[in-house]
């Protein structure tokens, strides 16, 4: 056979060759395996905290809750305040009971003079080692119960604070949680301090872990104080 007949079947076997998409594929027509760069990799379970986390270990004085009836929070001995996204309600209940000795894993909020708020990332009961991780919901969660109308009377025995320091409720002496909205802090800060009496309106829940309530009216040291009236 001539050369000349020869090349053109020399060239196209050697673009066969060098093209990935003539190459032969395994029978049945699945692709190749490819090579998997993680190999030998072993990944962590649970992500790593963030850079500014912390560890706290404390005693749970009591359970913080909102006013739809979720716990999202413990009170700590020494006056911190752990909270949990209200999803994790039912996973705070079962591993946490006041009197409980904890380690929790944290993200520090501002430091203020009326406390401090760590947003929680784990909580371990350092007796029973069970653990709950903040995390996703595996599916949205149900809507908070409606509020019923509440009365609540105590001495401000401390102040809900949130990430930033600011002050967005009260805790009264007869362990009542009231809060309010956000632009009342300074107003609020100005008509009550510590110690003061006060009695409190507004709709909220009671049950057996607690009794919480979004405020809609307040009288301090008998003296009513309009909350609607407030400047922010």
């Amino acid at each position: 056979m001539s050369y000349k007949l020869l090349l053109p079947l020399v060239l196209s076997s050697l673009i066969a060759i060098s093209n990935p998409c003539t190459r032969a594929q395994p029978q049945g027509g699945a692709p190749p395996a490819q090579p998997n760069p993680d190999a030998g990799l072993t990944r962590p379970t649970v992500l790593p905290a963030p850079y500014s986390a912390i560890t706290i270990v404390g005693t749970v004085e009591r359970y913080l809750m909102n006013p739809g009836g979720q716990a999202d929070g413990l009170l700590l001995s020494d006056g911190k305040q752990l909270h949990f996204p209200p999803h994790l309600s039912s996973a705070l209940l079962q591993v946490a009971r006041p009197g409980d000795q904890i380690e929790a894993t944290a993200e520090p909020g501002l430091q203020s003079k009326y406390g401090q708020e760590f947003r929680t990332i784990s909580l371990t009961n350092t007796r029973t080692r069970q653990v709950v991780i903040d995390q996703p919901p595996a599916y949205p969660p149900a809507p908070p119960a409606p509020g019923q109308l509440l009365t609540v009377s105590g001495a401000v025995s401390n102040w809900l604070v949130g990430h930033f320091g600011e002050v967005r409720g009260l805790l009264l002496s007869d362990g009542s949680e009231v809060h309010f909205p956000p632009p009342l802090q300074q107003s609020i800060l100005a008509a009550i301090k510590r110690g003061d009496r006060v009695s409190v309106q507004g709709y909220g829940t009671r049950s057996s872990i607690g009794t919480c309530l979004d405020a809609t009216g307040m009288t301090v040291n008998g003296k009513s104080l309009s909350l609607f009236g407030m400047a922010p």
